[in-house]
C-alpha cells in the first residue's frame, strides 16, 4: 500500500494467504508430476477431480457470500485434499513408502516452527532494545547464525544430494 498508493489494502491483506496456498501446492505439483512421468495416471485424474470439485464449491460459496475468504480457504483445502488423495494412491499402489514422505514433512514442519519461533523471539528482542549498536550486533549475530547453519547443512539437503549424485554440482563441498 505504501509503494503503490491507496486502495491496495485488500490485496496486501490477501498476499500472505495466497503465499500459504502456493506453498501448500508445491508437494501436490511435485508428486503429481512424478506420477505422470511414471505413467501412473490412476493417481492423477482422481486427485484433479477432487481439487476441481473443492474449488468449484468454494467459488460458489464466494459468489453467494460476496467474500473472497471462501475461495482462498478452498484453494488451501483443495491442495491438502488433493495431496491426501495422492498419498493414498501411492500407499495403496506400494510405489514407495508413504511413511518416508510423512517423516520428511514432520521434519520440515519442526524446522519451520523452530525457525518461526526463533525469528519471532529475535524480532521481539530487537524491538525491546533501545541501543542502536546493540540492535545491529544482534542482527549481524542472527545473520551469522542462520548463514552458518545453512552452510553446514547444505550438503545434507536431498535436492543437493541428488544433484551431486548426477554430477551437477561439482566442487560444492
Amino acid at each position: 500500500p505504501f509503494v503503490l498508493g491507496p486502495g491496495w489494502q485488500t490485496a496486501a491483506s490477501l498476499a500472505p494467504w495466497i503465499a500459504i496456498v502456493a506453498v501448500a501446492n508445491v508437494p501436490v505439483v511435485i508428486l503429481g508430476s512424478a506420477l505422470e512421468a511414471t505413467g501412473r495416471f490412476g493417481g492423477v485424474w482422481p486427485t484433479r477431480i477432487v481439487g476441481l470439485l473443492i474449488m468449484v464449491l468454494s467459488a460458489i460459496i464466494t459468489l453467494v457470500s460476496r467474500s473472497v475468504a471462501p475461495v482462498i480457504a478452498g484453494l488451501l483445502v483443495a491442495s491438502v485434499a488433493t495431496h491426501a488423495v495422492q498419498l493414498r494412491y501411492v500407499h495403496r499402489s506400494v510405489i514407495f513408502p508413504v511413511a518416508t514422505i510423512l517423516s520428511v514433512y514432520l521434519r520440515v514442519l519442526f524446522v519451520s516452527a523452530a525457525t518461526g519461533l526463533l525469528t519471532t523471539l529475535w524480532i521481539i528482542s530487537i524491538e525491546a532494545i533501545d541501543d542502536f549498536a546493540l540492535k545491529i550486533l544482534l542482527a549481524v549475530g542472527m545473520a551469522l547464525a542462520v548463514g552458518s547453519t545453512l552452510w553446514f547443512t547444505r550438503l545434507r539437503l536431498p535436492p543437493i544430494r541428488i544433484a551431486r549424485r548426477y554430477g551437477l554440482l561439482r566442487g560444492l563441498g
